[in-house]
């Protein structure tokens, strides 16, 4: 597992960036999720935009295990946060989701046990832009921070 972070800015615009590669197993995967987190609330996010930012995450984190990595392989997690604004990258090494693209994909059936994923993705981050890269693909969201009125 290799894991980068660094702090950058002066204390009003510091921001976290952190970058981690981790193998394509599910029980390895906390490990981004927990960095992220801890970035999160070194710059004081509150509680329900840190869960908006974390569910949106581990989406990602299981679409790039199920659909986008091969026996072997490896996720790569990057990202950058400030005290407003978030963005988080997650890369695998395998071809894209086929329900995964640039717009928000249209809700499955009632009755379906999956396949909202990107929906959710969508509607958690402020913007998704899902690529392929060479080789795989890389899913890019970009978060704001809740304003709490003063």
């Amino acid at each position: 597992m290799a894991h980068s972070a660094a702090t950058s800015g002066t204390e009003d615009q510091e921001l976290i960036a952190g970058g981690l590669r981790l193998p394509a197993e599910a029980a390895r995967l906390a490990g981004a999720r927990e960095a992220l987190a801890g970035a999160l609330e070194r710059q004081h996010w509150s509680d329900s935009s840190r869960s908006a930012v974390l569910v949106a995450v581990t989406e990602a984190l299981a679409n790039a295990l199920e659909h986008g990595s091969t026996a072997g392989g490896e996720v790569a997690v990057g990202f950058v946060v400030g005290r407003e604004r978030a963005t988080v990258r997650v890369r695998d090494g395998g071809g894209p989701d086929p329900g995964s693209g640039p717009a928000a994909p249209e809700p499955p059936p009632p009755a379906a046990d999956r396949g909202r994923g990107g929906a959710l993705m969508h509607g958690l981050a402020e913007r998704v832009v899902i690529r392929e890269h060479s080789p795989g693909t890389e899913v890019r969201m970009e978060f704001a921070a809740e304003r709490v009125p003063a």
